[in-house]
């Protein structure tokens, strides 16, 4: 927007000429819009520059569409080509991925943990199987 402010699901709707529930629809599952209407939506939202809140799509799904990744480092290739791949396929079904290393520091884990889950991912992928029994109660 010329003013600065952040382009709303409202902007792209009064652009495309559609209601803000039928370009939420088209953001959340695009086939389930009518192709006519899907072409006016996309335009809009490459004319405004739109990209979706997260945090206000995650309230109302209760879906982050994060999946947080700990892994013991990521020096190592090992660690890497698992990302790699671990990474795509999520991305093709619409994840991303939020990766951290814990130095193979067990209270590094735990904070990592914690704070992944506090932040709405909705999914973990732990690497390695020493830790403390206290991490699978929290999670």
């Amino acid at each position: 927007m010329e003013d600065g402010s952040a382009v709303t699901l409202a902007d792209v709707a009064r652009e495309a000429g559609v209601s803000p529930a039928t370009v939420s629809r088209f953001v959340n599952n695009p086939q389930a819009v009518r192709p006519e209407k899907r072409a006016k939506i996309s335009r809009a939202i490459a004319s405004l520059d739109y990209v979706p809140h997260g945090a206000a799509r995650a309230l109302a799904s209760r879906k982050s569409r994060m999946i947080g990744a700990v892994f013991p480092s990521l020096e190592s290739t090992l660690f890497g080509g698992a990302l790699d791949s671990f990474q795509g396929e999520l991305a093709a079904a619409g994840y991303t991925v939020v990766v951290a290393a814990c130095g193979y520091d067990a209270g590094q884990e735990a904070r990592h943990i914690r704070n992944l889950i506090a932040n709405g991912a909705d999914a973990l992928f732990l690497v390695g199987s020493d830790r403390d029994p206290a991490v699978y109660d929290l999670i």
